[in-house]
């Protein structure tokens, strides 16, 4: 009886997170091919060639929006199964974790700025390729949730404890959701946004796994008006290298 109720919450699950997004990307994807195919139609055209490009950016966010869904459900499966490999080795927390997911989260001409706060030469021994996975989730999320301000990404030592922090400028997450927040089968905050639940349940999968645990700091406030924004804390227990 249990499997079956997980099972039914699985399909529900995704069958409301997929739908949304491939609908989307089908209407776009509709609007391109007519836009191409009618000889009236003028590409050259700006406002033509405008639409086209908002339709193009539904469809590619659609589809990642699903990859990354499935990706994570396959993950957390394999985390669930412990048929994931943990391969612990020396890590420079800003050079192999922060700094590379900082870069990935960096966009040209936008409002959102990445900022780093980590000491040099922290190295702990850890899964650099799980943790980095961790706090790129979160750091995505933030990105895409924040409209202006900055997404932070800061480290700590506290006696032979690591804090990880990953700090944004949007405008919160809801009273409400906190309490399900990581729980397997949340809908997602923001369909195409903040991505789905199951990013945050995979999130804290690998940090169990990893011997550490994560949570929302109720008490944080961005520092800017009207964007009272997000901060998760990692906390893994962490043997100097």
């Amino acid at each position: 009886r249990k499997a079956a109720k997980s099972e039914r919450e699985l399909n529900d699950f995704i069958a409301h997170e997929v739908r949304n997004p491939l609908s989307a990307a089908i209407s776009a994807c509709s609007f391109v091919a007519t836009a191409v195919k009618e000889p009236e139609k003028n590409m050259a055209d700006e406002e033509t060639k405008r639409l086209v490009k908002e339709d193009v950016n539904v469809i590619e966010t659609s589809l990642n929006f699903v990859n990354d869904l499935l990706r994570n459900m396959l993950d957390l499966h394999r985390a669930a199964s412990n048929e994931m490999k943990i391969e612990i080795a020396p890590t420079d927390i800003l050079r192999d974790v922060i700094e590379p997911v900082a870069a990935m989260l960096h966009l040209r001409e936008s409002l959102v700025d990445v900022l780093i706060d980590c000491p040099e030469d922290m190295l702990i021994e850890t899964d650099s390729l799980r943790l980095k996975q961790v706090v790129m989730n979160l750091g995505r999320n933030a990105a895409k949730f924040a409209d202006k301000g900055f997404v932070r990404l800061r480290a700590s030592m506290e006696d032979d404890d690591l804090y990880l922090y990953v700090e944004d400028s949007g405008p919160g997450i809801p009273a409400d959701k906190r309490e399900t927040l990581f729980q397997k089968f949340q809908d997602s905050l923001d369909l195409l946004n903040q991505g789905t639940g199951i990013g945050l349940s995979l999130c804290q999968s690998l940090v169990n796994l990893l011997g550490g645990d994560i949570w929302l700091d109720d008490s944080y406030d961005s520092g800017l008006e009207g964007c009272p924004g997000a901060r998760f804390i990692i906390k893994l227990k962490a043997p100097v290298a």
